[in-house]
This record gives structure tokens, C-alpha cells and sequence, in this order.
């Protein structure tokens, strides 16, 4: 019996030291010196063709002397020369005086030019539909209803460039009370990161 004690320590010992030694098959891969670099948003104005504009030097323009019937439009190319995809936004801003009075305007001498200048915007060769901002259902989406909120103008890729006309009007039906306002505006562009918004 004693041997047979014997034989079952000396087994559990040689399991117990054999664990340790127990040898698997591996195979070790390393990969070094790898790199992360972020992706860019790059938005331009420009002709669509070699002349780009970034802030501050996109150009600017003056109308004068805008009357009932008036309409006119401006066209660019807005473009992402960054490497990421990318929705671009774009934002209206302005100050308004009353400037002069002429006689005809009556009194009060009122700022209200914001409200008869109906804007329409088109962004590759399609009109947007800004009806969500006709507050008063007119037919007109005046530069005062879009004022201060972002508008979206859709997706724009990397290295992809989009068409935005604009175009404005007075409607023929305003009266003298236009007359002598003056409307300065900024519009500012923004392109956020595709999924994001401002």
C-alpha cells in the first residue's frame, strides 16, 4: 500500500511540475511606425474655375437703386478642398437703415426693405424649398424670414464642387414705403463635417 501512496505522490508531482513546462506553438506579428492623420475641410468661393476666394478676401458687392419689379442674382462655386466629405450650411445676416425719407415713403420713416426682398436659392441647377420660412405666406421668402438660422444646402464631398445661384426680388406690388431704405448683409458660409450640423 505504501507504494501505491508512493506511486500516486510522484504522479501528482510530476503533473504538477509538468504544467509549468507546458510548451504551445506561437507566432508573434509587429507592425511599427504607423500614423494617423486628420482629415481636412477646406471651403472656397470662386468662379468654378482657377480663382478660389477664402475669408477674408471673397469679394463683396453694391446695388443701388432697387425699386418695385427689381430682380437680379448672383452665381458661384462652392468648393471642399479638403480631404473629408462635408454638408454645407449657409447663413444670412444684416443691418438695416431707414436712410432717407422722401415725401412719397410717408411717416413713420420705417426700415422695412428686409421684408419685400423675396430670395430664391438654387444649388446645383435644383431650387430649394424654403416655404418652411414664408412666416406669413405671401409667396415670398423675404430676407427677413431667413435671416439668423442656418439653411441647409446639402452634402458636398472632398474635392467636389456645387453651383449656388441666388436671386432676389421686390415684388411688383410695394409701395413708396421702400423707398430710401438701405439693407447691408453678410452671408456667411459653412461646411461641417458630413453628419454634423451648426
Amino acid at each position: 500500500m505504501r507504494w501505491v501512496v508512493s506511486l500516486l505522490v510522484l504522479g501528482v508531482v510530476g503533473i504538477l511540475l509538468g504544467s509549468g513546462t507546458l510548451a504551445y506553438f506561437s507566432d508573434t506579428e509587429t507592425s511599427e511606425d504607423n500614423y494617423i492623420a486628420a482629415g481636412t475641410l477646406e471651403l472656397k468661393l470662386g468662379d468654378g474655375d482657377n480663382t478660389w476666394y477664402d475669408d477674408p478676401d471673397i469679394p463683396n458687392y453694391t446695388i443701388s437703386d432697387v425699386y418695385p419689379g427689381w430682380s437680379d442674382w448672383v452665381d458661384f462655386y462652392a468648393k471642399n478642398f479638403g480631404s473629408i466629405d462635408g454638408d454645407l450650411y449657409m447663413k444670412v445676416t444684416y443691418t438695416e437703415n431707414s436712410g432717407d425719407n422722401p415725401e412719397a415713403e410717408g411717416s413713420p420713416d420705417d426700415a422695412v426693405l428686409d421684408d419685400y426682398l423675396c430670395v430664391a436659392i438654387t444649388v446645383g441647377g435644383s431650387s430649394l424649398n424654403l416655404n418652411t420660412y414664408d412666416e406669413n405666406n405671401d409667396g415670398c421668402v423675404s430676407l427677413s424670414e431667413i435671416a439668423d438660422q442656418y439653411i441647409s444646402l446639402g452634402d458636398l464631398a472632398a474635392n467636389d464642387m456645387v453651383n449656388i445661384r441666388i436671386d432676389v426680388n421686390i415684388p411688383t406690388d410695394v409701395g413708396n414705403e421702400i423707398q430710401g431704405d438701405t439693407v447691408t448683409v453678410d452671408v456667411e458660409f459653412k461646411l461641417m463635417q458630413d453628419g454634423a450640423s451648426p
